[in-house]
């Protein structure tokens, strides 16, 4: 069970980097920002 959730953890941390990335407004990039801390 815990991989399960450090799998959805990762998941959710890459498709962060990639709206941080290719994200077209501010706010996609300030979320990804926000997202670790």
């Amino acid at each position: 069970m815990f991989i399960a959730a450090a799998l959805a953890i990762l998941v959710t941390m890459a498709v962060a980097l990639l709206r941080l990335f290719v994200g077209p407004s501010v706010y996609d990039r300030v979320l990804a920002v926000n997202l670790f801390g």
